[in-house]
């Protein structure tokens, strides 16, 4: 989420009072999960807070929260990983990067799948102009969000 907020910031201009209000709440909104992270890392790996203590930070940067970084076991280091947080923490993340990982490979073959799919049938049965107009619109809305299908 903290990706997609970053990615839209620097793609939209945020000009208008509607959008300012939607980045306000989507600022909020990811303040809030952050809040409830800092609470469960507090407990599980006081390291990290204690490494967010001491990093340096802009003004700038400290304001947004698209800009905080979130810190996991694999990002701190070795010597503060071992002393600083739980047993164990480690592996669960690797099992959860490697997780991650798997889904997303399963989404890009099925995104890939159906465009394959899409542009066979595209060959195969689509004539007319406006036919063709609608499919490669179609075609290019799957190429920018793939779970809009």
């Amino acid at each position: 989420r903290r990706r997609l907020l970053k990615l839209d910031i620097e793609d939209k201009g945020f000009e208008t009072a509607t959008q300012k209000t939607e980045l306000t709440e989507r600022r909020t909104r990811m303040m809030r999960l952050m809040g409830r992270l800092r609470s469960i890392q507090a407990l599980y790996m006081p390291a990290a807070i204690t490494y967010l203590s001491n990093r340096q930070t802009d003004k700038d940067e400290a304001e947004h929260v698209e800009n905080i970084p979130v810190v996991l076991p694999s990002s701190l280091p070795a010597s503060e990983r071992i002393s600083g947080c739980r047993s164990g923490l480690a592996s669960i993340e690797e099992q959860l990067r490697e997780a991650h990982l798997r889904a997303s490979l399963n989404s890009l073959r099925n995104h890939l799948h159906m465009k394959f799919r899409l542009l066979t049938y595209r060959k195969t049965n689509v004539k007319a102009q406006g036919m063709i107009t609608k499919s490669q619109a179609f075609t290019r809305d799957l190429e920018k969000n793939p779970s809009s299908v």
